[in-house]
C-alpha cells in the first residue's frame, strides 16, 4: 500500500488530497494499488525508468504507436519533461489536457537557488532543472501535493471542491521574487494563477478578459 512507500517517501504524503490519490485514480479507470500505476516497484527491470520506475511503454499508448504521446499532447508539449504529466493529460486521455499551456519561448534566467522559498524550477531538453532552461508542468505542479496545506483566502471558500483542492495542494507556493517576477512584475501572481485561461493570464492587469 501507499502507507509502506510513505514511510520513507515522507514528502509525497499530500498525494491523497489531490487529483492523483487512489480514489482519484481509480475513478478514471486505473488499477490504483500502492503508488501505481505511475511507479511499477516489481516490474522488469527492462520495462521501467530505472529512477522513477515508470512504465517505458506508456500504459501501452508508445508501444502500440510510436511517438503517440506527442501527437495528442496539449500545444507546447515539451518533452520529455512533461512526458509524464501528459500519459493522462492529453486528448482522449483520462483527463483532458488545459486550454492552452505554452509560454513564449524566450531566453529566461532563474536568479533563485532551488534551496530558496518560493523556488520555480525550470527544465532543459533533457528533463532536468536548470537556471537557463524552460517552463514545464512541473514549474507550477507539484506531482505529490504539498507537504503542508497552503489556507484558502475567504474568496476562494465558494469555488468547486475540486478547484479548490487545486489551490491548496497542487500548485507550487507563490512568494517573494521568483522567475515569474522577474519580468511580469506585480503581474505575475496574476499569470501564475490563470496560466492555463487564455483570456485571464493576459490583458490588463485587473484580470478582466479581453
Amino acid at each position: 500500500s501507499r502507507l509502506l512507500c510513505k514511510t520513507c517517501h515522507t514528502a509525497m504524503a499530500g498525494i491523497q488530497t489531490i487529483g492523483h490519490s487512489v480514489d482519484a485514480l481509480r475513478a478514471a479507470g486505473f488499477d490504483a494499488l500502492g503508488c501505481a500505476p505511475c511507479h511499477v516497484t516489481h516490474a522488469r527491470p527492462d520495462r521501467v525508468e530505472p529512477r522513477l520506475m515508470w512504465p517505458l511503454d506508456g500504459w501501452g499508448l508508445e508501444s502500440t504507436q510510436p511517438g503517440a504521446v506527442a501527437a495528442v499532447a496539449p500545444e507546447g508539449y515539451f518533452a520529455p519533461t512533461d512526458r509524464h504529466c501528459v500519459l493522462c493529460h492529453r486528448s482522449g486521455g483520462p483527463v483532458p489536457p488545459p486550454g492552452i499551456a505554452t509560454h513564449p519561448q524566450v531566453a529566461m534566467l532563474n536568479i533563485q537557488a532551488p534551496t530558496e522559498p518560493g523556488f520555480l524550477p525550470l527544465f532543459d531538453e533533457q528533463g532536468e532543472i536548470s537556471p537557463t532552461g524552460r517552463i514545464g508542468c512541473r514549474t507550477c505542479h507539484l506531482t505529490h501535493g504539498r507537504e503542508q496545506a497552503a489556507p484558502l483566502a475567504v474568496a476562494e471558500q465558494g469555488l468547486p471542491e475540486r478547484e479548490m483542492r487545486a489551490r491548496r495542494f497542487h500548485i507550487r507556493t507563490f512568494t517573494g521574487d521568483n522567475v515569474c517576477t522577474t519580468c511580469h512584475g506585480n503581474d505575475a501572481l496574476r499569470r501564475f494563477i490563470y496560466f492555463h485561461d487564455a483570456a485571464r493570464r493576459t490583458g490588463p492587469i485587473d484580470g478582466r478578459p479581453r
